[in-house]
């Protein structure tokens, strides 16, 4: 059975993360390096036997059959321990016509639609950059797990869980879908969000090249944005008294809110809307995210001393 390690998380670190967060893989790693390393290659199929025997779930992430190739598939869990909880995520989960098909994240969103749904629609489809739903499918399998074991509480057997990170991701964009299924295939819409106006990004002072604010405006909050904009009399105006009248004639109104924000700092506006009830958020640089007060007060910006390297950032737990 070989090692269930692989030197691509260390080159994956190295390429996109910096060699800070390469040491970081490193040190996930090592441990687990180093255990292998200490059992004979004949001898590491009896190490698993034990652990699982030892285990209230068995999780993995491995393309699909992979344990089974290995001779530890469900059934052979279950004679190891017969209320075990296994808890399998593939990029598509073991079974269907795309069962045995290998996935990173960008595929996952690919496949599931969300990649279409991202971008500018003059531009090519942009999903959404690195990674992230690798990280909604550790979420789903979390859940499994939880679910999985507190039901076994209830009736003493074990089971496999499935998770596929398509599946996962398709949870997503349940509102696309149904766009669809409303009014066709729906188009990228960038920073857009629905039909209600305000309601994207819009630019402020001093002009830099994340210089921006997002403003969303649901109708009911459409007399507070007037008042902010120091244009009252913008809410009687029947260029924009209904939310249908703010979207036809949009293009109308967005260049009046972005006259204001372009006077102010991201933050100003942010404060300014904020303060009269209205949802805005400045549209923060990953600098400005770890220097951010708010997340520091409430401990999910924290410094952490790691000895290579000294005091670094990272972020906390969202669970207070």
């Amino acid at each position: 059975m070989p090692p269930p390690v692989s030197s691509h998380a260390r080159a994956l670190a190295d390429t996109l993360c910096g060699r800070l967060e390469a040491d970081w893989a490193d040190g996930r790693r090592r441990p687990v390096e180093e255990y292998v390393a200490g059992v004979p290659a004949d001898a590491r199929a009896h190490v698993l036997a034990e652990l699982v025997r030892r285990s209230d779930a068995v999780t993995e992430n491995f393309a699909a059959g992979v344990l089974e190739r290995w001779g530890f598939g469900f059934e052979r869990l279950r004679e190891l321990r017969p209320d075990v909880v296994y808890v399998s995520n593939c990029g598509f989960g073991q079974v269907g016509p795309y069962g045995r098909f290998k996935s990173w994240g960008p595929i996952a969103q690919a496949v599931c639609g969300l990649t279409f749904s991202s971008g500018l629609p003059d531009l090519p489809p942009a999903g959404w950059g690195y990674s992230y739903m690798d990280h909604t499918g550790g979420y789903y399998m979390a859940i499994a797990i939880l679910a999985a074991v507190n039901q076994r509480h209830a009736t003493g057997r074990g089971q496999h869980v499935e998770v596929s990170m398509q599946e996962s991701v398709l949870n997503l964009i349940r509102i696309s879908l149904r766009e669809h299924q409303r009014n066709g295939v729906p188009v990228r819409s960038g920073n857009q969000l629905g039909k209600t106006v305000p309601g994207t990004a819009y630019p402020c002072a001093p002009g830099g090249p994340n210089d921006w604010a997002y403003i969303y405006a649901p109708p009911q909050m459409w007399s507070a944005v007037c008042k902010v904009l120091g244009r009252p009399e913008l809410e009687q105006n029947p260029l924009f008294k209904t939310a249908n009248d703010r979207w036809t004639n949009r293009a109308a109104l967005d260049a009046i809110v972005a006259e204001w924000t372009s006077t102010r700092s991201k933050y100003e506006a942010m404060k300014l809307m904020g303060d009269a009830g209205v949802p805005a958020g400045a549209c923060q640089d990953t600098g400005e995210v770890l220097a951010d007060p708010h997340l520091k007060a409430r401990h999910m910006i924290v410094d952490l001393e790691y000895p290579p390297r000294g005091s670094f950032k990272t972020v906390g737990c969202p669970l207070l």
